[in-house]
């Protein structure tokens, strides 16, 4: 790793610490009734997100995202953090985390709305056996976007009560992902994150905290 990248790494941790060092502890840490809930329970309960930053990897990456939005949030540095200082142990769970960071749009659907709509549109008039397939097709498209749209609305309960300067800290990062290891990631996840949500929080150097574009 470069000077320059050691040094923004440093100043990546040393920012997130401050950032994230008054979080509250979450009463309830998985949301729903998963089957794998006992286990994550067992592993995060009366632990403090620092406690976690060693343990981090394949086996829990996917904690994450089956944690009420509170543990979430409280979680996060810990997987932040690990994902910083120990980026190959940590393995998938990294990928898990920065997937989980790309703010999920319903245009991802598979068909979309507006496709669905033509669809129905410009269908032969047809009757019969046809006329449900097409019927079946558009509904099974109607339900893809809705559930792209559940998951935008599980995204923001879950990252929109961070303060400003945690989502600044974020957008460092997914940067410093994008920098340092964006060769890892061929989709380019950690700059799609930035677009699609956190690269609108500006950090100004000082202290301060700005919205950005």
């Amino acid at each position: 790793m470069s000077r320059p990248a050691e040094r923004s790494k440093c100043s990546l941790v040393r920012a997130l610490v401050a950032a994230f060092s008054d979080l509250e502890k979450p009463i309830r840490i998985v949301r729903g009734s998963f089957a794998d809930a006992p286990e994550v329970r067992g592993a995060f309960r009366g632990k403090h997100w620092r406690d976690i930053v060693c343990t981090v990897g394949p086996a829990n990456g996917w904690c994450l995202s089956v944690m009420t939005p509170k543990a979430y949030r409280f979680y996060l540095p810990g997987y932040i953090l690990a994902a910083i200082e120990r980026y190959k142990e940590a393995d998938v769970a990294v990928d898990a985390l920065i997937n989980g960071l790309v703010k999920p749009d319903p245009a991802d659907s598979p068909y979309g709305r507006e496709r669905a709509r033509r669809l129905m549109e410009e269908r032969p008039l047809v009757s019969g056996v046809q006329e449900c397939v097409f019927a079946f097709l558009a509904h099974g498209v109607e339900r893809s976007y809705a559930y792209e749209e559940v998951k935008e609305k599980q995204f923001m309960k879950r990252v929109e009560p961070l303060s400003l300067a945690q989502k600044s800290v974020v957008r460092e990062f997914l940067e410093y992902m994008a920098e340092v290891h964006g060769s890892d990631f061929p989709r380019r996840e950690p700059s799609l994150a930035l677009d699609r949500y956190w690269g609108q929080f500006t950090v100004k150097r000082g202290g301060s905290y700005s919205r950005g574009r």
